[in-house]
C-alpha cells in the first residue's frame, strides 16, 4: 500500500491479488477523519494516474520492504497479513 498527498487530495494505492489495484481518494479538508472514499468520482483520475506513476518508479525500491524493518516490525505486519 502507498499513498500521496497532493494539496488538499490524499491518493491511496492498494494492490491486490491477481494484479488488480484499488484505490481510496479523500478530500483531507473536506474529511480530515478520511471517511468519505471518493475514488469513484470522475475528477479523481488524474490523481490516480500520478500515483500509479510514482509507484512505477519507485517499485524497485520496495521489493524486499522487510529489509529495512526491525523484527518486532516484521512479526506484526506479518500478523496482520501485509507480509
Amino acid at each position: 500500500m502507498r499513498s500521496l498527498v497532493y494539496g488538499r487530495q490524499k491518493v491511496i494505492y492498494v494492490p491486490k491479488p491477481g494484479g488488480q489495484i484499488d484505490f481510496q481518494i479523500f478530500d483531507l479538508d473536506a474529511d480530515p477523519g478520511e471517511l468519505s472514499d471518493r475514488a469513484a468520482t470522475a475528477e479523481v483520475e488524474r490523481l490516480k494516474q500520478r500515483l500509479l506513476g510514482w509507484v512505477e518508479r519507485d517499485r524497485p525500491n520496495w521489493e524486499k520492504p522487510e529489509e529495512d524493518l526491525t523484527p518486532e516490525e516484521i512479526r506484526r505486519l506479518r500478523r496482520l497479513g501485509y507480509l
